[in-house]
């Protein structure tokens, strides 16, 4: 009985030499990594920050155009005049396809999102012809022409 307290001491302090030793060891090994540089934080939300695109906005005028029932635009989608639907100058087209794009108007504090469906071969660069549905949520037909600040939303 004694022989076997002793073999249970005994095992106690190898495991305790053992526990010693790997916490010594694990303690040695956290001061040989580098700590970690608080540039890290700061340098993900940069990154973060600056890959954040703002959208570019561009200031026109905005009209608007009676599709006279279904028409169809340079895109090949039909319209109609309760569509949110918007042509953009032929510039602005030829820049890359736009076909489909979301745009989001405002002029004050009224805005609308319409649909790029279509080209206005006479209109200056940042010019565009809007749908009569979506040039009342800017303005009155009356108006017939607005300033505008517009951008891609999508």
């Amino acid at each position: 009985m004694l022989q076997n307290k002793l073999l249970i001491i005994r095992h106690y302090f190898v495991l305790c030499a053992l526990l010693a030793f790997l916490g010594a060891f694990s303690i040695a090994q956290q001061q040989q990594q580098p700590p970690a540089a608080p540039a890290t934080t700061t340098n993900s939300t940069s990154t973060t920050t600056t890959t954040t695109k703002q959208p570019q906005v561009y200031s026109g005028w905005a009209t608007y155009h009676n599709a006279a029932g279904e028409e169809v635009g340079s895109c090949g989608q039909p319209a109609n005049d309760n569509d949110y639907i918007v042509s953009l100058s032929a510039k602005m087209m030829s820049q890359e396809y736009q076909c489909g794009r979301n745009v989001t108007l405002t002029t004050g504090r009224k805005s609308v999102n319409v649909m790029v469906t279509s080209t206005c071969e006479g209109c200056s660069q940042y010019d565009v012809v809007l749908t009569p549905a979506a040039f009342k949520r800017l303005g009155s037909i009356a108006q017939g022409r607005i300033p505008v600040k517009w951008s891609f939303s999508d």
